[in-house]
């Protein structure tokens, strides 16, 4: 736990914050461009994309057999971008979100 508390801190939690928040962003911007019902709002997110989708439950099983992984609350879809991921794991996940929706 130290060496990982240790590991956060070398990176900077400002810039740590940074990132979460551009990929977030980065996100919304993607699911609503492809037509998503996203109910997160740009400036509250927390790190925390959400979407309503009627087959959510279905959608997070689908992703997950594309080593995606995401979760429901009802007719809800959640995926939480982190610092570690990529511009190109978002694209990945909101294409294959799109091809399985």
């Amino acid at each position: 736990l130290l060496a990982s508390l240790e590991y956060l801190r070398s990176i900077g939690w400002a810039g740590i914050f940074t990132r979460v928040d551009e990929l977030a962003l980065r996100t919304i911007a993607s699911l609503r461009s492809r037509g998503f019902d996203v109910i997160t709002p740009d400036r509250a997110h927390g790190g925390i994309v959400s979407i309503q989708h009627p087959a959510a439950s279905h959608l997070v099983q689908a992703l997950a057999a594309q080593s995606i992984f995401v979760e429901d609350r009802g007719p809800v879809l959640r995926a939480a971008p982190h610092f570690y991921n990529t511009e190109e794991d978002i694209d990945r996940f909101v294409s294959a979100l799109a091809r399985s929706a």
